[in-house]
């Protein structure tokens, strides 16, 4: 993935951050419901729940070159602003 935000940094940053933000948000919130669960002497499989979530990190972080690939490849950094030039 380095190559390919090597070329666009500034712009796909943005995505990257936004990205990890999310991902760590979700995790976050994930932790404290599973602290809450285990302190009411719940029987959920902790293991499992924290394995699914990492699985579903990995997952999503390999997904995000494609998307960074398929959102800037074309050049045009502004989408939305091209396409609604190019629209009018």
């Amino acid at each position: 993935m380095f190559n390919l935000i090597h070329v666009k940094y500034s712009y796909m940053r943005a995505d990257v951050s936004a990205t990890q933000i999310r991902l760590e948000a979700a995790s976050a919130a994930l932790v404290e419901s599973i602290d809450k669960l285990t302190a009411s002497n719940s029987s959920v499989n902790i293991t499992e729940v924290y394995t699914r979530n990492a699985e579903g990190v990995v997952a999503a972080w390999w997904t995000l070159p494609d998307s960074l690939i398929e959102k800037f490849s074309d050049g045009c950094v502004c989408a939305f602003i091209c396409c609604r030039h190019v629209l009018r």
